[in-house]
């Protein structure tokens, strides 16, 4: 299912410019905390003059992903396609080779199924781990229409590791202007800069409103 963000200018300030970020991933192998998990920036609209709108389309698709990073700036070189564990469908295991390729892992004894929520990704122990991330991406619409995966969040790669990723499908969202792919701050509900859009039941449509205080408010529609 395809999700649209309208953003809404209405601050009364020119030059405003949104970010959009993914709620953040829970991360566990890797010696992991909250502090070596890095949020990615998803989007970053356009310059919006006051009254102004833009428009940002994405769907509920998650990728494994591998890349590299320079200072704050994360360049892609793998993404693979997987299932996040649910009710219905059993979450994906991707095994990272010695090749740095994605492929799918079948479950046992050593590396069991993901947990409702989440997917895994096991790492090849010939792997070198200087300067390459691996983590998240999640699909987004280009210029031309396409939905393509787009890093959100990354942790150092390490070898002969088996990550587990709890995705989260909120975004949130802040007036601020990082450029997309870079390593950011990434946002949560104690930041009251920021807001959350979270699509629930039938709704495919946020509008996402700035007012002259900065503050937001969120609408929800059935409209793509």
């Amino acid at each position: 299912m395809a999700y649209t963000i309208e953003f809404v200018n209405a601050s009364g300030s020119s030059g405003k410019v949104y970010n959009v970020f993914s709620a953040k991933t829970a991360v566990e192998g890797g010696a992991n905390t909250p502090a070596t998990v890095k949020s990615v920036v998803w989007y970053r609209s356009p310059t919006l003059s006051d009254g102004q709108r833009e428009w940002f389309k994405f769907d509920n698709s998650f990728y494994g992903f591998l890349g590299s990073k320079r200072g704050t700036k994360i360049f892609t070189r793998e993404n693979k396609a997987v299932t996040i564990a649910s009710n219905m469908y059993n979450g994906s295991i991707l095994l990272l080779d010695r090749e740095s390729k994605f492929t799918v892992y079948e479950a046992d004894d050593e590396i069991t199924l993901p947990d409702t929520g989440e997917f895994k990704i096991a790492t090849n122990a010939s792997l070198v781990s200087e300067n390459n991330v691996i983590g998240v991406s999640r699909g987004k619409e280009d210029d031309d229409g396409n939905i393509v995966p787009a890093p959100v969040t990354v942790v150092d790669l390490k070898p002969n590791v088996t990550y587990t990723f709890k995705t989260n499908k909120a975004v949130y969202i802040k007036a601020t202007n990082f450029p997309e792919g870079t390593i950011q701050t990434g946002l949560d509900d104690s930041d009251k800069k920021a807001v959350k859009v979270e699509f629930a039941g039938q709704m495919k449509k946020a509008v996402v409103t700035e007012d002259s205080s900065g503050a937001f408010t969120v609408t929800y529609t059935r409209g793509g």
